[in-house]
Parts: structure tokens; sequence; C-alpha cells
């Protein structure tokens, strides 16, 4: 990842630009800490953030393990709540500032076998939904991002079809418009949202035996 991170900031530098990569572990909150207290030293105050970090698992009942369930909402949820403490403080003193956090489509319901990600994803989107209005008091822009599927590693172990499965610069694209327009919530691409809004609905007579058949492409 150090590589990686170096990598990119060469690019931008050539471009022109200023970058600065300093990695942290997202599940430690003095990491995050430290690793805000830089960026602020080296470059300024953060005046728009996007908050990215997550993982994946599959979570079946023959291969459930809490310790997995837990590893899912240290990344997926805490590693956000650690960031926006770090970022909300001086933001709020500012009276101005831009976060939008990647959740996913998937919070729109337990999809089968992937139950952890599904609920941790649903817990951010909520406790994100629950601090727009509030967050707003302080020009605080608070936008939530739900993608559908997009080609990166942690897809690429998907041994499933991926309906409407978007490149990284198009979802990117999709992401820094939505933010840019100040839109609190940005979901995309609009195919799969539509689709999951609709299987949200499905009643659950309809919903399990769909999601047996899910499970047996899969096995």
């Amino acid at each position: 990842m150090g590589d990686q991170l170096d990598e990119l900031v060469a690019q931008i530098r050539a471009a022109g630009g200023r970058a600065l990569a300093v990695v942290c572990d997202v599940t430690d909150p003095v990491s995050v800490a430290t690793a805000h207290a830089r960026i602020v030293a080296e470059q300024g105050p953060v005046e728009i953030a996007f908050l990215n970090a997550g993982v994946g698992d599959r979570t079946t009942v023959k291969e459930f393990d809490a310790a997995r369930v837990r590893r899912l909402f240290e990344v997926n949820l805490f590693g956000v709540a650690h960031w926006l403490e770090a970022l909300f403080a001086p933001m709020r003193e500012a009276g101005r500032g831009t976060i939008a956090v990647t959740s996913s489509l998937a919070a729109a319901r337990g999809l089968p076998g992937s139950g952890a990600y599904s609920a941790s994803k649903a817990a951010l989107s909520t406790l994100l939904e629950s601090l727009q209005a509030d967050a707003r008091r302080y020009g605080i822009l608070l936008s939530i991002v739900e993608p559908g599927f997009i080609r990166t590693p942690m897809t690429a172990k998907h041994k499933f079809k991926m309906p409407f499965l978007l490149d990284p610069p198009e979802a990117a694209r999709l992401m820094v418009e939505g933010v840019a327009e100040g839109q609190p919530l940005i979901r995309f691409p609009w195919q799969m949202a539509a689709t999951m809004q609709l299987i949200r609905h499905l009643p659950g007579a309809i919903f399990e035996p769909l999601g047996r058949r899910m499970l047996s492409k899969r096995d």
C-alpha cells in the first residue's frame, strides 16, 4: 500500500499538484489522530475529505465467525467514526467543510452471503444520515456515497456475476460530481440503485427463496 501511495504522489506532483501520503490504521483512533495532525501540519486544515476505507467478507451459517463480523465493523463503521471525530471539531470551528463517506448500495438490505458487510454499511449509512442535519448547522456537508459494484481487488474475489460493474475512474467521476453538486446522498449506477430499492421492499416470502438461489450459485 505504501508503494502504491508513493507512486500516486509522484504522479500528482509531476502533474503540478501537491500531494502527501500518510499511512494509518483506521481502526486505531490514535493512529488516525496522528495522521490527521501530520496532514494539517504539512498541508493545512482539511477542507474536503473522502473517507473510503472498507473491507468485505463472506458471512454464512456454515462459516460464521464473530471475529470476522467484528473486523468488518471495526473498519467499515468505527474506522469512519474515528475520522469523523478528528475532522468535525476543526471543520465546526471553521464553519465549513465537506466530508464524503463511502457506504454501499448493500446497505439497503441484508444480502445473502454478505450479512456482516450489509449490516456494517447499513449502520454506517444510518449514522451518517442522522448526523447530516446537525452537520449542516455548522456549515459542514456530509455526503453519503452508496456505490454498486466497482472493479477493485476486493470485488475481484467474487465468484458471482456483478451487474452494472463500474471501472474506478467512472465511479470516481460520479462521486466527485455528486459532492461538487452538494448532494447529501449519492447512489450509482442508477440501474443498480433502482434494483436495490426494489429488493429492499420485497416481502420475505419472495426475498428468502431468492436468497437461497443466490447462495446456491455461489457455493
